[in-house]
């Protein structure tokens, strides 16, 4: 049921993101664009849209570029997928009586495909061209030479561990208290839109308003929240984004609750 519930997640979000990139166009080639995503054709063509796409063929009646709609798609399935899987294969893994070692390579397997998607779309936006002329200062940190793998091997490890600490916290508190998981989650939640209004920048850089406007503020705040969280994306450190400081600041409430998580767990006995 949680699996059913969890797809059903990703696949309207990124349903969503189809309509809200071709909302402008025609409703013949809005119902293109959705039947090559139920037709799983999606993936590859925006794929090949990102690779060939440059600001002088931008295609009309987008409403973002093909490389963040790709991201989008990526960051709707680490979001609503890989992520809750993880804390479920650590819960089970917690609870179970009898350890296989599929349970373990299988949490091995989705914590390194989850870490690799997102280190690969932060490399992606590095080494895109265009990104690197009108923004040199904020891109261009993955060299071609040794430092460049210093640099992705950094990235890749970084967003291992956060994934880890946070799905075994969040696994290691549902087993006390499901209320106090989501307590801690809400709060850490309203404390960046807390912090994002207090900025000024609580309504998303994405053109679009009305409804669908707000609809898209929360959902890309929210996403882009969990992905800065779990899988330390580091493109999200862009101020329009998280912010360079407070993606920093991220990393202490993943240690803090790593270790609450423990402590209380150690304090009623069941670690």
């Amino acid at each position: 049921m949680a699996s059913a519930a969890r797809l059903s997640l990703c696949l309207g979000t990124q349903s969503f993101v189809t309509y809200a990139q071709n909302a402008k166009k025609p409703r013949q080639r809005q119902a293109v664009e959705q039947l090559i995503f139920f037709t799983l054709l999606k993936p590859g063509i925006d794929a090949w849209r990102a690779s060939t796409y440059t600001r002088l063929n931008r295609e009309e009646r987008v409403t973002t570029d093909p490389q963040f709609e790709l991201a989008a798609m990526r960051g709707a399935e680490l979001v609503f997928e890989s992520i809750p899987g993880t804390v479920t294969q650590i819960t089970a893994l917690l609870t179970s009586k009898e350890l296989d070692e599929t349970i373990y390579m299988a949490l091995l397997s989705s914590i390194l495909t989850s870490a690799s998607t997102s280190c690969y779309m932060s490399l992606d936006y590095d080494r895109n061209k265009e990104n690197r002329e009108m923004k040199p200062n904020f891109y261009g940190y993955v060299d071609h030479g040794w430092r460049g793998i210093v640099s992705v091997t950094a990235n890749f490890v970084c967003s291992m561990c956060n994934l880890t600490i946070r799905a075994l916290a969040c696994a290691l508190l549902s087993l006390k208290s499901m209320g106090e998981l989501m307590a801690v989650l809400g709060c850490e939640m309203l404390l960046y839109y807390g912090s994002k209004t207090f900025r000024g920048d609580i309504h998303s850089w994405i053109p679009s308003h009305g409804i669908k406007g707000r609809v898209i503020t929360l959902l890309h705040a929210f996403i882009v929240k969990l992905l800065a969280d779990w899988t330390f994306f580091v493109q999200l450190r862009n101020p329009v984004d998280i912010g360079g400081v407070y993606f920093c600041f991220n990393l202490i409430p993943t240690l803090a609750i790593g270790l609450f998580s423990t402590y209380t767990l150690v304090e009623v006995g069941r670690v």
